[in-house]
């Protein structure tokens, strides 16, 4: 309309001026001068459209007059800009959608895998399921400790490239080091070509456990190791649709029959969510552009039932961890946590488990985390890991454990699976952000906090993906009864294994 408007007026004004030239005329005396307007052809809009428009002029003309705004107005004035961003955003992003990778839990619920394929043609490999990393590896053939497991062999794929650096990587668990290449990484529709990942030759004795072969890095690449982009990381920005992946991690422990190996282990989707895991809306808790490296919250609250322990997060120094099997933090926060368990105790270095605390097996704990605006119930199953020992029964070991990290560190918790099983857990690329919402089965609904906010506090949004029907083991009660399993066995030292995946340097 506007460039219309600009030819008719230069047009006029062009055939004024010869008059004006033979016969000047005083600024008084200067007859009207009219511009004929034409209106341009009607365009069909629907009611949606409409609406949108009205939003956007009333952004328009409060960003215009923002300085003059009341505080209620500047709120309104953010929601706008908020949901203009999120609208180009989406403009932006690419249009494949979603895709479902199925979960083994190994090692009743120590380990969650997923498979990925690598190379040309494609050779396939369980990976754990690593939020709190970001770098990809898989077993080269031939390498040290790694008997019964699938190793990758670089001579049969034609699109294999060694670019020679070498890779090391440091967990609490121990080390593993080989080298960086590049090949093509696949998982179902979704396709990588060149992506950089490392090729392990030499790892630490059980750093990993069959049937898995390697780590899938899915945390951001501002702590990856190779310094590759993660393949996740790609995708997001590059192809999926809706830039963000869902988890649902099944409960087997404490289940009867459950097996070490169960292959319906749970999900997860990438490029969107499965709605048929979760019932209402996902509580997102945004993350600053400046602490993409792990996926951090902080946390709001702990408590045992009705008694506060007290802690609350000053910084978001907790790891949102799926490659972690129980929950570390700092010593104090623990044993805040056990003082309101009768009867709970901790373990001494003499039996090699300190940091661990044995409670009575019989007690109901009813544990509760805060996230945003919105508090999380943990299933007794979840926090009673294992009998403290095969001559003691009566006690039972917790999930919760003491870990005091280096000063200043980027996290100080490491939540894994203990909690991440009785949520469904979604980690956004843009805007960044990790969310939480209630399971369908097998999981207790969040208690709403008064006072919660947008951003970090809490920003609540429902969703329209659902890719599939939901599957895997939901159950689980929520009774205190002792598990099969002791603190002493193989099982235990397995989650040791896995919970310090997240803390590489």
């Amino acid at each position: 309309m506007h460039v219309a408007y600009a030819a008719l007026l230069a047009a006029a004004v062009a055939l004024a001026a010869p008059a004006a030239a033979s016969e000047p005329l005083s600024p008084r005396s200067a007859p009207p001068l009219s511009v004929p307007l034409k209106q341009l052809p009607k365009r069909s809009t629907t009611d949606d459209e409409r609406i949108q428009w009205l939003k956007d002029q009333a952004t328009n003309l409060r960003h215009k007059y923002a300085p003059h705004l009341s505080d209620r107005e500047l709120e309104y004035l953010k929601r706008g800009l908020d949901d203009r961003a999120e609208r180009q955003r989406q403009k932006r992003a690419g249009t494949a959608p979603a895709a479902s990778m199925n979960l083994v839990d190994i090692n009743t619920d120590a380990i969650y895998a997923g498979a990925l394929s690598i190379g040309t043609p494609p050779q396939q490999f369980l990976t754990i399921v690593d939020t709190g990393s970001s770098d990809l590896w898989v077993l080269e053939a031939g390498c040290g400790q790694c008997d019964g497991m699938t190793a990758f062999d670089d001579k049969t794929s034609s699109t294999f490239v060694n670019t020679g650096a070498p890779f090391k990587v440091s967990y609490g668990s121990g080390d593993a080091s080989g080298t960086i290449v590049t090949d093509t990484v696949s998982m179902d529709s979704f396709t990588v070509q060149q992506q950089g990942f490392a090729l392990v030759n030499q790892s630490t004795a059980s750093l990993i456990s069959p049937p898995s072969s390697g780590v899938m890095g899915l945390a951001w690449q501002k702590i990856s190791s190779t310094k590759q982009a993660p393949w996740w990381q790609t995708l997001a920005s590059t192809t999926w649709a809706d830039p963000q992946f869902g988890v649902y991690m099944a409960r087997y422990r404490n289940q009867p029959g459950a097996q070490s190996i169960e292959n319906n282990g749970g999900e997860i989707t990438f490029g969107g969510v499965n709605s048929s895991y979760f019932t209402g809306q996902i509580n997102y808790m945004s993350i600053a552009d400046s602490n993409l490296d792990y996926w951090r919250l902080p946390i709001a609250s702990i408590a045992v039932g009705s008694k506060d322990t007290g802690y609350k997060s000053s910084s978001p120094n907790a790891a949102i961890d799926t490659g972690t099997t129980l929950i570390g933090g700092p010593s104090n926060a623990i044993a805040a946590i056990y003082a309101q368990i009768p009867n709970a105790s901790p373990m001494g270095a003499a039996t090699g488990m300190q940091g661990y605390y044995q409670y009575p097996c019989s007690q109901k704990i009813n544990l509760k985390m805060g996230f945003g605006n919105q508090v999380w119930t943990m299933s007794d199953d979840d926090f009673n890991f294992a009998r403290a020992s095969d001559s003691n029964p009566d006690m039972c070991v917790g999930s919760f454990f003491a870990v005091d990290m280096s000063r200043n560190p980027l996290v100080s918790w490491i939540v894994g699976a203990s909690f991440l099983k009785n949520v469904y857990s979604v980690y956004r690329y843009d805007p960044p952000a990790v969310g939480f919402a209630a399971l369908t089965k097998g999981g207790a609904a969040p208690e709403q906090v008064n006072g919660g906010g947008s951003g970090a506090n809490g920003s609540t949004f429902g969703s329209n993906n659902n890719n599939g029907s939901g599957g895997g083991s939901g159950g689980g009660s929520s009774n205190a009864a002792a598990p099969s399993t002791t603190a002493t066995g193989y099982t235990l030292a397995l989650v040791a294994i896995a919970c310090v995946l997240a803390m590489h340097t």
